[in-house]
C-alpha cells in the first residue's frame, strides 16, 4: 500500500478509535455495534481498510491488557490464553463481515 494511502488508513483508524471510546463512555456501545454503525456510515465516511486498521488496533490493545493482567497474576494465565483466543476470533469475524472489500 502506498505511504499516502497507509497514512489515510491510519488517520481513519485513529478517528474511529476516538469515536469508539466516546460512544463507549456515553452508551457502553459494544464493539460489534460500533463497527456495524461505522460501516453503515453513521460516523461519516469509513473505508474497509480504515475499519480493518481500527479493529487491528483494538485487538492489539485488548491483547496487551490481557497479557498485562496475566503477568501481574500468574494464576490467570490459563484464562488469559482463552480470552486472547476469543478476542482474536471475534476480531477476525468482525474484519471478515465489515472490513473486507467486495
Amino acid at each position: 500500500m502506498p505511504a499516502e494511502h497507509e497514512a489515510e488508513r491510519e488517520d481513519g483508524a485513529r478517528r474511529l478509535l476516538a469515536l469508539y471510546w466516546e460512544q463507549f463512555a456515553e452508551e457502553q456501545v459494544s464493539l460489534e455495534e460500533f463497527v456495524r454503525r461505522a460501516a453503515a456510515g453513521r460516523y461519516g465516511s469509513c473505508s474497509p481498510p480504515e475499519l480493518k486498521a481500527f479493529l487491528e488496533a483494538v485487538e492489539h490493545n485488548i491483547l496487551a491488557n490481557i497479557e498485562t493482567m496475566a503477568a501481574t497474576n500468574p494464576d490467570l494465565a490459563p484464562l488469559a490464553e482463552e480470552r486472547a483466543a476469543e478476542t482474536q476470533e471475534m476480531i477476525a469475524d468482525l474484519i471478515a463481515r465489515y472490513a473486507t472489500q467486495a
